[in-house]
């Protein structure tokens, strides 16, 4: 039988060259490495290397093109895997215009079916309605929460967010423009678990962040109004629990640098990570010598802060300085604040080197 000549013809060979078996946990590890390209044609190569492939390759996707989303749409369609998805991202800046309302109901469709997703991170803000989304949507396992708000969608993103409060831990919402102000006296919202915010300082008044939430990351905007007032609400911010706070906007300049670092030291004295940035696409200009030494003063007052961004320039007499000098100035802040590990300043990182006591730049 020609058949049962070329089985026993394999099964010899099989013998004399057995092929390594590979653990399935280090397999697993390794195939993490690789990308969704490369991962896809790793699924092809046996069905056991498939059964790890492709939780790995569903569990997080990101789509950079309208093609691409649709043909994940149309896989979704036809595989049983959506329990597989944790992690999905649509940033919309390169496709926002070209999604069409077809389309736009069909990615709703295809994310209600993840119901174990972890992270979910959706801007398409403006030829995309996912108000439906937010008000379908149940999430289990949602801990992270990325999007854009436009004023008519205010009511579904506050009632997505209070159904997903045992366990949200991560929150961002990015306001593009406001259309309409916003009645917010009757809403409330307490989110246990959350450890990271980022929202517009017109809804910090709804939530109720008090000493029960764990809140260690706080990103805040001060365009229209004085740092103190928004930091200094009606809910307690224990100072003592943010490790990291980043401020931007514009209402502040290069004069008054120092100023804003000694209300951030008063109100929050144990922030490890802190940035400042203008909010506009032009850096701060800091002098070499008045700005600097007022910067200095207030570092010293800080007692646990590691890293320092400054998304500012400093300038000597008009003149940008060079690198040996911007060195020495982040030596001076060092002296005064011997718990700085590491400092922007320029879009130029410099990072303390323990062993050697010295600062070195990175790319």
């Amino acid at each position: 039988d020609p058949l049962s000549l070329v089985l026993t013809r394999r099964a010899t060979i099989a013998a004399k060259f057995p092929s390594p078996r590979i653990p399935n946990e280090l397999l697993d590890d390794i195939l993490r490495y690789l990308v969704p390209r490369h991962l896809a044609t790793v699924c092809r190569c046996s069905w056991s290397v498939h059964s790890i492939a492709i939780p790995i390759l569903y569990r997080c996707v990101s789509f950079n093109s309208v093609s691409h989303l649709q043909g994940f749409l149309r896989t979704m369609k036809k595989k049983n895997a959506p329990h597989l998805v944790r992690q999905v991202a649509l940033p919309g800046n390169a496709y926002d215009s070209t999604i069409s309302p077809r389309l736009a109901s069909d990615i709703t469709e295809c994310i209600l079916r993840f119901l174990n997703l972890e992270t979910l991170d959706i801007r398409l803000t403006r030829f995309f309605d996912f108000g439906p989304l937010l008000a379908n949507g149940h999430f289990g396992r949602l801990n992270t929460f990325h999007t854009s708000l436009y004023a008519q969608n205010l009511d579904p993103l506050l009632d997505f967010v209070l159904r997903h409060k045992s366990t949200l831990v991560h929150l961002l919402v990015v306001s593009p423009a406001l259309i309409k102000p916003l009645d917010l006296s009757a809403r409330t919202i307490h989110l246990p678990l959350l450890q990271s915010l980022d929202v517009p300082t017109s809804l910090l008044p709804l939530f109720d962040l008090g000493l029960t939430c764990p809140l260690t990351c706080l990103r805040i905007d001060i365009r229209d109004a004085a740092l103190d007032s928004q930091l200094m609400r009606p809910w307690p911010l224990g100072p003592q629990r943010i490790k990291s706070l980043a401020v931007s906007g514009a209402s502040y300049g290069a004069d008054n640098v120092g100023n804003v670092l000694a209300q951030i030291v008063t109100l929050l004295p144990c922030v490890q990570t802190l940035s400042l940035n203008s909010g506009s696409f032009r850096p701060l200009r800091i002098s070499a010598n008045d700005d600097v030494q007022a910067i200095s003063a207030q570092l010293l007052k800080f007692s646990k802060l590691e890293a320092l961004k400054l998304g500012a320039k400093v300038v000597e007499n008009s003149r940008p300085i060079n690198k040996r000098e911007q060195a020495q100035i982040i030596c001076g802040w060092h002296d005064v604040c011997k718990t700085l590990r590491s400092v922007e300043l320029d879009e130029q990182r410099w990072v303390y080197d323990v062993d050697e006591q010295g600062w070195n730049r990175t790319l």
